[in-house]
Parts: structure tokens; sequence; C-alpha cells
């Protein structure tokens, strides 16, 4: 182990001040990056060829350079899915140059561009691709999953900002969800409401509200309704109608699991009166299935058939296939009941 460093540092001592600089910020990275992440967190003020100093960085196997098959498609519409290639380190390199970074006095500037960057790339997946579209919105996530994570170590630990691990875990929840990690989901978001403690506001309700829903899919219902009520006591003061919504069709879904069907039907109303107005396809398609569920265990058969109905049609329209299939299920059991 001792003669492998001494090669590396041998390596490292053999680079141009430049080279030096470039690879020790590239080691900021876990799990790679693309060339435009490696410009805007190691290279804003552009004072390399960034091309051809990775080429060169290449050539002496301090640095790896691939093209990613699957990078096209919906995903490329993303800032980060630049043409180019992906780079990326062997561990043992990376964790020599993290220990240059270290010893410099660019360490938490490098991390701040960095959770800065990865914080962007998480607002533009939500902006850029409908979650209807699964594989094309997790992808990016996947991608750079190990990068996310850096993220929340570094803001729960050295930068000691919360408010930005609130804000990524907010939209981060559902590819948890999706990707059965609602432990670890769980865990950062958990940690990031109580760093963040001592703050308000629509940031750590939107959290409250995603750390409600990993603990409603991990049956801790107990839990995710307190962090329901908590979050709409800030989005009442806030007044935004549709983050109102949003919350009331998950406090709707959780008294359903409690079996208080009243309030459950009040809080789904409201969130469908909204959807109404709103003309949201997949999210009136939702409530209304959750809608149905309530009068179903209610014994309304009739009034669960014909939220079913809707909730199926509007499935179609938005050609989401776990919507459709949700609602033609229950659909079918409400029909077998009745003897059709």
């Amino acid at each position: 182990q001792r003669t492998l460093r001494d090669l590396v540092a041998w390596s490292y001592d053999m680079l141009e001040a430049d080279e030096q600089r470039l690879w020790r910020r590239l080691a900021v990275f876990s799990g790679g990056c693309d060339m435009a992440a490696a410009a805007a967190v190691c290279d804003p003020e552009t004072s390399f060829e960034l091309n051809a100093a990775a080429d060169d960085l290449a050539s002496k196997s301090l640095l790896t350079l691939g093209f990613d098959a699957g990078s096209g498609g919906a995903a490329k519409a993303l800032s980060s899915q630049a043409e180019g290639p992906r780079i990326s380190m062997l561990e043992t390199l990376r964790e020599f140059a993290e220990e240059q970074l270290a010893e410099s006095d660019e360490q938490l500037e490098l991390q701040r561009r960095h959770a800065d960057w990865f914080l962007e790339q998480a607002k533009q997946i939500h902006e850029t691709i409908p979650e209807v579209e699964r594989a094309a919105w997790m992808a990016p996530f996947d991608r750079e999953l190990a990068n996310f994570r850096a993220v929340f170590n570094r803001c729960l630990n050295g930068l000691g900002d919360a408010k930005t691990a609130l804000q990524l875990g907010a939209r981060m929840h559902y590819y948890w969800y999706q990707r059965g990690m609602i432990s670890e989901g769980r865990e950062w978001l958990q940690r990031s409401l109580d760093q963040d403690a001592g703050a308000s506001g629509r940031p750590r309700a939107v959290a409250l509200q995603a750390l409600a829903d990993l603990e409603r899919n991990m049956g801790s219902i107990d839990k995710a309704l307190q962090h329901n009520l908590d979050a709409m006591e800030i989005f009442r003061s806030l007044g935004d109608e549709k983050d109102i919504a949003d919350n009331a069709r998950q406090l709707g879904t959780i008294y359903i699991h409690t079996g208080e069907l009243d309030r459950a039907n009040e809080y789904l109303q409201t969130a469908l009166d909204f959807y109404r107005k709103d003309d949201n396809a997949e999210l009136l398609s939702y409530t209304l299935n959750v809608f149905g569920g309530g009068k179903q265990l209610q014994g309304d058969l009739d009034g669960a058939q014909a939220l079913y109905e809707e909730s199926l049609e509007l499935a179609r329209k938005v050609q989401d296939p776990n919507y459709l299939a949700t609602a033609s299920l229950n659909l079918g059991e409400v029909l077998q009941v009745k003897g059709d």
C-alpha cells in the first residue's frame, strides 16, 4: 500500500501546477461527472482548457473518460447531460486527490459549488421530465446517486447547510420510493429536519410532506400523520392553494388508513376541488382513486364506482400505467361485489 501511494504521489508531483489543481478539484465528485458538471464546479472561471486537460490526465492514467450509451432520450433535456465524455477516477486515485483538496484552501468552495450544482439538477429533473415517464425521470438520479449522497453528507456535516439538504430530499423522495430505498430517504430527510429545527417556511413544509409520504409507505402512520399536520400548518400560513391541496391529498390518504373516513373525505374533497380547477389530470386521477377507496369502505359502491371510472378515464388520458392498473383493479373489485 505504501508503494502504491508513493506511485500515485510521484504521478501527482510530475503534473504541472494547473493539472494538479484540476485533478484535485475533480475529486469533489463521487462516482464521476459529465463535462458540464466538471466545468461548472471545477472551472467556473474557465481557466482550464477542460477537454484537453481531461485528455491529458486520462493519458497519464489519472482519469478515465467514457461515454454513457444510455444518456439519450428525455434525460438529455438536463443541462448536465451535455455532449461529451463522463469523467471518472479509480477510487484509490480519487481518495489521494481528495486528500490534496483537503490540504488546499479550495475544499469548502468546491463542496459548495458541488452541492449547488446537484440541487439545480434535481430541480431540472422535476421541471423537464414528467414523473409518468418513470424510467427517464429516474435515470439522472440513478446516474448521479453517489453525488447526491455526497451532497447530503457534506450539507449535514462540514457545510452545515440543512436547507439545501431539505430541498434536495423533497425532490428525491419519489425516487427513493420507486427504488425501494425508503429507509435511506427517511434518514436523510429526518436528519435534515432535525438540523433545521428552528426554521419554518415552505422548504421545511415540503420536506415534512415528503417524509410523511415515506413514513406512510413504511407503515408508520402516526409519524406520517404528525408530519403532514405540521406541514399543513405552514402551508396554510403561506396560503398557497396547490401546496394545501397536495397536503390535503396525503392527509386524506392517511385518515383512510386510520379509519377516520369522514375526515378523509373532507381533505380529499379539498384536493379534488383544486385539481379540477387546476386541470391536473394526473393528481386528479390519483385522488379520485383514493377517494373511491374511502367510499368503498363506507359501503357506497355506486359512489366508489363513479370515482374509479373517472380515475380510470384520466389515467388513460395521461397514459400512466400505474394509475391505470390501480384504477382498473379497484373498479373490477367493486363490479365483482355488485355481481357484474
